[in-house]
């Protein structure tokens, strides 16, 4: 799928930060340069994903580009998860519909040169909620250059309970005092139980497969409403359709990105205004960036933030 007018922008903004870093982290050391990519729903991650992994090809590196979505868990386990009771579940995305030990797996394999199965998800499976494609049918990579990862909510880094509480309690104020939950106030709309789990959930990510330690640099599309993003996924959805000839309409988009708003009200300040990498000695170091692009609605750059040292 095309992503309009993404690439000549920010991948021109982008590609000269990353290599000098690359350069010197395939000098020092045996093992891949994970480069990860956030943005929300329709911000252009998989377009870029591809389009940085065919340019850091043509510089001679190999790449693997890998998303998160691939590491969803197979249907029988979505199911399971939708089951749970958690509202923040019933949809494949949030935290807690990923598989965490294969996660840690691949990239275990990946840190260390050993050949590693790299796995698939099929979103059009079972009706469209995705399955895992049998494991005979995933590529077998062996020792690469670099790993581009791509996913939603890579970056987001856990808070503590007490954080969570009382990001919904203002949201469940403002909703009370505007009388309705908004778009970008749809923390109000869950129970705070279902809220916290799924911060425990992306607590358990950051160990095992997504935090600080198994990244060394970080690429955030953002946006400076998130609106926004209903637009830009609105938009890949009819040019899903015009290729393929189905996708979803155009209530089905507002209900899926509106699961996604909770996780944004709570993780997207802090990966806005912090440092990834803030407590990583490495970063401090200068063997580790960080670079914030933040897009208008037709995705053209607007701005960056350089966070490297």
């Amino acid at each position: 799928m095309t992503t309009p007018n993404l690439e000549p922008s920010a991948l021109t903004t982008i590609l000269p930060t990353i290599l000098p870093l690359l350069h010197s982290h395939r000098t020092n050391s045996p093992t891949p340069f994970i480069l990860a990519i956030s943005g929300a729903q329709g911000s252009g991650k998989s377009t870029l994903a591809s389009a940085l992994a065919t340019s850091l090809r043509a510089h001679n590196y190999s790449v693997l580009p890998l998303s998160l979505d691939d590491l969803y868990l197979p249907h029988s386990g979505l199911v399971r998860a939708r089951e749970s009771g958690n509202a923040l579940l019933r949809t494949r995305g949030a935290p807690g519909t990923h598989d965490e030990v294969l996660g840690a797996e691949v990239f275990g394999k990946l840190r260390k040169g050993e050949d590693v199965k790299v796995p698939q998800f099929d979103k059009s499976r079972f009706s469209g909620e995705g399955d895992r494609v049998s494991e005979e049918e995933w590529e077998v990579v062996g020792r690469v250059d670099v790993v581009v990862f791509e996913g939603w909510c890579v970056g987001f880094r856990a808070l503590s309970a007490e954080a969570v509480e009382e990001k919904w309690m203002a949201a469940k104020e403002e909703a009370k005092r505007k009388g309705c939950v908004e778009r970008t106030n749809a923390l109000a709309g869950y129970e705070l139980a279902d809220v916290q789990a799924i911060n425990v959930n992306l607590a358990r990510y950051e160990a095992a497969f997504m935090g600080p330690q198994c990244v060394d640099y970080m690429v955030h599309l953002d946006t400076e409403n998130l609106e926004t993003v209903f637009g830009w996924r609105t938009e890949q959805e009819h040019v899903l359709k015009k290729l393929k000839g189905e996708g979803m309409g155009d209530e089905q988009v507002e209900r899926f990105v509106m699961g996604y708003m909770p996780s944004y009200q709570l993780y997207l300040d802090e990966l806005r205004t912090k440092p990834f990498f803030k407590d990583d000695p490495e970063y401090k170091q200068g063997r580790k960036g960080q670079l914030l692009v933040v897009l208008d609605k037709n995705r053209q750059v607007v701005r960056t933030k350089d966070w490297s040292l």
